[in-house]
């Protein structure tokens, strides 16, 4: 047919061509042929999605490969699956469908290091560890993918992933200091949300994990958090801890909805676990164990062991004795907090 001059180019209502066909099928012998007689490998459907997009989305390998041999652009976007006008690489594609054969073939193509891509290569970033497609995150990272601001960490503790939140803490711990850094376990996001404030709101059956690998890694437990919806009002404000025993005696989760009685059980791991990690911020020996020396508290609490007990104390000791009150852990209704209240 291609060589009785039948048209490469014909489209359907779509935008389609036969190359977006053949790309869907898996054809990786005809999308070569097909290239090879100059059809185009970055003609666009309605949405955007080239033949790369399909390729990518449908998971066959060596089609991809045919088309970035015949030159398809691997940057070319195309609408996202929300309604919010997201964009999608074919990168982004092939990660959400989680084709690791594709991504790996992506990496590995000249033109498409992933590490020189930057707010492109962190987003699928993010959305391997939204998945937690643990080989594709691996795969980018292994390329040089880095997680700079922590959004990937703030999605995966949002969505309670707690392999995802693992790989991502693994990946910025620092042999030489024996840590990760302090701005990355803390990251936080435009409305006040760090990665412990998601697993407290979540607080899903196995919250408890998570934040246990995040106070290992050094989250923050004394510092107060406030937290806005997307018009700017307030979610709830306070230490973790008290937003725990809020939580626990106005029984709602920290978004105001009601808290079931696995919720309540849940709020009293996190709140024990918490009022464990709090005493050890005021205890020296515990925090200058050698698995955390860069915990901030720890270090000024060298420099001046008074000064750090007070305002350390001061920020949470009022939440350590309402907490320990609350370890029995009493449910007991109390007035309206700040939780759940906009």
């Amino acid at each position: 047919m291609i060589g009785a001059g039948a048209d490469l180019e014909v489209m359907t209502s779509q935008g389609s061509t036969p190359l977006h066909k053949d790309a869907l099928e898996g054809r990786s012998e005809v999308v070569g042929v097909m290239i090879r007689a100059l059809a185009n490998p970055n003609s666009r459907m309605l949405c955007g999605a080239a033949p790369l997009h399909i390729a990518a989305q449908f998971g066959p390998a060596n089609a991809t490969g045919e088309l970035l041999r015949g030159k398809a652009n691997p940057f070319l976007t195309k609408k996202g699956n929300s309604s919010s006008g997201d964009t999608a690489i074919p990168m982004d594609v092939a990660v959400q469908n989680g084709h690791s054969d594709v991504v790996r073939k992506l990496v590995q193509w000249r033109g498409c290091g992933v590490a020189n891509a930057g707010s492109q290569a962190c987003q699928a970033l993010f959305f391997a560890a939204s998945e937690q497609h643990l080989v594709i995150m691996a795969i980018l990272t292994g390329a040089g993918v880095v997680d700079w601001v922590g959004l990937s960490l703030l999605g995966a503790a949002e969505s309670a992933l707690e392999a995802s939140v693992k790989f991502l803490l693994r990946q910025r711990y620092h042999e030489s200091t024996r840590s990760v850094e302090y701005s990355y376990v803390n990251a936080s996001d435009t409305d006040g949300w760090t990665p412990l404030a998601h697993s407290i709101q979540r607080c899903c059956s196995h919250a408890a994990r998570i934040i246990r690998l995040l106070f290992d890694a050094g989250a923050d437990v004394a510092s107060a958090v406030r937290v806005t919806n997307s018009n700017g009002q307030q979610e709830y404000s306070g230490t973790p801890l008290a937003v725990v025993t809020s939580c626990i005696r106005e029984k709602v989760l920290a978004n105001g909805t009601p808290a079931t009685e696995e919720h309540l059980y849940m709020l009293e791991a996190i709140g024990r676990l918490l009022l464990l990690e709090i005493e050890g911020v005021l205890d020296v020996g515990k925090r200058r164990s050698p698995h955390r020396p860069c915990w901030t508290t720890a270090d000024a609490y060298v420099a001046d062991p008074a000064a750090t007990e007070t305002a350390t104390w001061r920020a949470c000791g009022s939440d350590l004795e309402v907490g320990r009150a609350t370890a029995g852990l009493d449910c007991t209704p109390t007035s309206p907090g700040t939780i759940g209240h906009r």
